[in-house]
């Protein structure tokens, strides 16, 4: 597998609860600082600035992290489609009495390139999937493809929406549109 980005910060006091142990919806911002310093180098390296949004996110939470630890983040860009990309971040305990492989969280993101002004998907250019290219886990298919599995077609060619996947492009939008369908107010 490619050597993950990797991205150090310490637990702050207004990141934690009662009992100092960081609050669960944290990870996910923690995921943010490490996609966010991942894009900066990339952009440092010459990649044009380029906007995803996020269209899932996963966390498996398995130790808890505490008030004044230092965390590394680790980033490895598990797969590269047409217009979205799969992210794996790992978030690690990386103090002195940490072991080299103390990892307390697991976090899937699955990120869509859009137009801004359209918010349609758009391909992912070259020019990023370029720059990403030492991140990338090396079952990837440098083409942009993963590797192996079939997946079902339309007419097009385009991969084909599960008639049971929602639409929704936020969570509040599904919400209510699963609350007209239920025969809410």
């Amino acid at each position: 597998m490619a050597d993950p980005f990797s991205h150090r910060f310490r637990v702050r006091y207004s990141e934690v609860d009662p009992q100092a142990v960081v609050f669960n919806s944290r990870y996910l911002e923690y995921a943010d600082v490490v996609v966010s310093e991942f894009f900066r180098a990339r952009r440092a390296e010459g990649m044009p600035d380029i906007e995803f949004h996020i269209r899932k996110a996963e966390v498996d939470y398995l130790r808890p992290i505490r008030l004044e630890e230092l965390v590394e983040g680790r980033l490895t860009v598990l797969r590269i489609g047409n217009s979205s990309m799969q992210m794996r971040i790992e978030l690690h305990g990386a103090g002195e009495t940490s072991g080299e492989n103390d990892l307390r969280a697991e976090i899937a993101l699955v990120q869509v390139h859009i137009d801004l002004d359209s918010g349609e998907p758009r391909r992912i250019p070259d020019t990023v999937r370029q720059a990403f290219g030492p991140y990338i886990a090396e079952n990837q298919s440098r083409r942009g493809g993963s590797a192996g599995g079939t997946a079902t077609r339309n007419r097009r060619g385009q991969r084909a929406r599960s008639p049971t996947r929602s639409r929704c492009r936020s969570v509040a939008l599904c919400l209510v549109r699963r609350h007209d369908h239920a025969g809410g107010a």
